[in-house]
C-alpha cells in the first residue's frame, strides 16, 4: 500500500505529465482503482498519463544487462534480432502476439509483445513502459498496451551482443535464434539436396537431451559421427509440418563432448501434456497419457487403392476409379489429457494390439457377419472413455495436431482413486 505523504507526491507527477486541468479527486479516484487492481505504481501513473494524453513518464535509460526480473517503468534501446508472431487463447478468445530477441551492446533478451507495434527484425527501437518478468531463469522484456514504443536511426546501435540462450530440447520453439542445445546424435543421415541451384551435401537426423528429442539438419560438414554428444552454439529453429527442427550451419559452432556427459540411457521418450504439444507444434518420439473420447468414422477395417494406399470409398478410389482394394487395419480417435486434444492416428500392427485380433482374422470375422462396420464397434468398445499411453511423432496442420502412435499401453482405471481425489477437491 502507498503511504499517503508520497501517494500525494505520485498524483504531481502525473498532473504535471498533463498538457490540461484534470481535476486532481478524479485522477486520484482512478490511480487508487489501478493500485486496488495489483497494477504497479509506475505502470498506473503512465497509464492514466497516456489516457488523458500527456507525455510519459521516462526513466533512466537500461541497458539489457542491468534489467532484472519483476522490473517496471522499463527503458530501453535495443535491436529486433528477430520477432515472430503466435496466436494464443485468452479467457477463450484467441489473440495474437509477437515474441523473439532483443539485442543492444551489452546482452541479449527475450521478449513478448502482446500488441502489434508494426516492428521488424532489425528495427532499432526506444521501449518506453515495458516490464520484466521471469523465463528460464532470466529476465524476460514484456511490451503491453501501456508500452511505447518508438522506432530511431538504425545507426543509433552498430552491433549487439548475442550471448546464446541455452536451452532444452523440451523448451525449443519455431522461430527461435542463436540457442545453444548440448544433446546426443541419435541417428545421422547424409543427403544431397539441391539449394540455390547447387547441389550441397546436408546432415540430418534425430537429436535427443533428458528431456525429449527432436529432428536436426546440419548445413555445414561438422565431422559428426551418429552416438556423439556435441554442444551446438548459435543454431536456430525452424518448423516443419508445425514441429520444431533444430538447423545449425557455418554460422554456428560445434563442441564434441566425452560420451559420459550425456549417457545414453538417459536420454528417453519424454511424457508431455497435450498443451505443450500444442504451444509448440508438435514433438518427436514424445510420450502422452489420456483417454479416448471418440474413435472417428472410417476406423476399423478398410481398404486401400493398390496404386496410391488412399482409403476407398464404396469400392472407389478418388484418382484411380473403381479397383481391387489391399486391406487393412487403422484406427483415428480423440484423445484428451485434461489439458487439450489431439487426433491419434494407429496403424495396422497397433491396431491388432487393441483389438487382440489380426487383420485375417478381422477380415474372417467381417466376411462372416457382412459387416465390416463390426470391427469399428469391437475397438469402440475396447477403447472409448479407456486411459491409454502412447508414444509417436506429433505434427500440426490446418486440422489440428496430429499424433502418428508407434507405441500404445493400457492404462488401468483406479475408479476408488479417482473418486478419492474428486471428494477431496470437493472438501477443499
Amino acid at each position: 500500500m502507498v503511504e499517503e505523504n508520497n501517494f500525494e507526491s505520485d498524483l504531481d507527477d502525473v498532473i504535471n505529465a498533463l498538457d490540461e486541468d484534470i481535476d486532481r479527486s478524479e485522477l486520484k479516484k482512478k490511480l487508487e482503482e489501478y493500485l486496488s487492481y495489483g497494477v504497479p505504481l509506475d505502470q498506473a501513473k503512465n497509464t492514466l498519463i497516456k489516457q488523458y494524453g500527456g507525455t510519459l513518464i521516462v526513466s533512466q535509460k537500461k541497458n539489457l544487462k542491468d534489467v532484472q526480473v519483476n522490473e517496471r517503468g522499463l527503458n530501453i534501446v535495443c535491436r529486433i534480432i528477430s520477432i515472430n508472431p503466435k496466436e494464443i487463447e485468452v479467457k477463450g478468445e484467441k489473440r495474437k502476439i509477437f515474441y523473439g530477441f532483443l539485442g543492444d551492446e551489452t546482452a541479449t533478451r527475450t521478449f513478448t509483445s502482446w500488441k502489434d507495434f508494426e516492428i521488424n527484425k532489425g528495427d532499432v527501437i526506444q521501449i518506453t513502459n515495458a516490464y520484466s518478468r521471469e523465463w528460464r531463469k532470466e529476465p524476460q522484456i514484456n511490451l503491453s498496451e501501456s508500452t511505447d514504443v518508438t522506432q530511431l536511426d538504425p545507426s543509433t546501435i552498430e552491433s549487439v551482443v548475442r550471448s546464446p540462450a541455452t536451452a532444452k530440447i523440451i523448451d525449443l520453439r519455431g522461430g527461435m535464434g542463436n540457442v545453444e542445445v548440448t544433446a546426443r546424435l541419435l541417428s545421422l543421415e547424409e543427403k544431397i539436396v539441391t539449394a540455390r541451384g547447387k547441389e550441397k551435401k546436408i546432415y540430418s537426423g534425430i537429436m535427443g537431451d533428458t528431456t525429449g528429442k527432436i529432428p536436426y539438419t546440419s548445413w555445414k560438414d561438422f565431422g559428426l559421427n551418429e552416438n556423439d554428444v556435441i554442444t551446438v552454439t548459435n543454431g536456430y529453429v525452424k518448423s516443419w509440418r508445425g514441429a520444431p527442427q533444430l538447423v545449425f550451419d557455418e554460422n554456428s559452432q560445434v563442441e564434441k563432448l566425452d560420451s559420459d556427459k550425456l549417457p545414453l540411457q538417459d536420454i528417453g521418450t519424454s511424457l508431455v501434456s497435450i498443451s505443450i504439444l500444442i504451444e509448440r507444434g508438435g514433438g518427436a518420439d514424445v510420450m502422452v497419457e489420456g483417454t479416448v473420447l471418440e474413435v472417428i468414422k472410417d476406423s476399423g477395417l478398410i481398404y486401400r487403392c493398390p496404386e496410391c494406399n488412399r482409403v476407398l470409398k464404396n469400392g472407389m478410389c478418388g484418382t484411380h476409379g473403381e479397383v481391387q482394394g489391399i486391406p487393412d487395419l487403422r484406427i483415428k480417435a480423440i484423445l484428451d489429457d485434461g489439458t487439450g486434444s489431439l487426433n491419434a492416428l494407429f496403424n495396422r500392427e497397433r491396431t491388432e494390439q487393441i483389438l487382440g485380433m489380426t487383420l485375417d482374422e478381422c477380415k474372417q470375422t467381417a466376411e462372416e457377419v457382412m459387416n465390416p462396420a463390426l470391427i469399428e464397434h469391437k475397438i469402440i468398445d475396447n477403447i472409448i472413455a479407456r486411459p491409454l499411453q502412447v508414444t509417436g511423432d506429433a505434427f500440426s496442420d490446418e486440422f489440428g495436431l496430429t499424433f502418428l502412435v508407434h507405441t500404445v499401453h493400457m492404462l488401468s482405471l483406479d475408479i476408488t482413486k479417482q473418486a478419492n481425489d474428486l471428494l477431496k477437491e470437493l472438501e477443499e
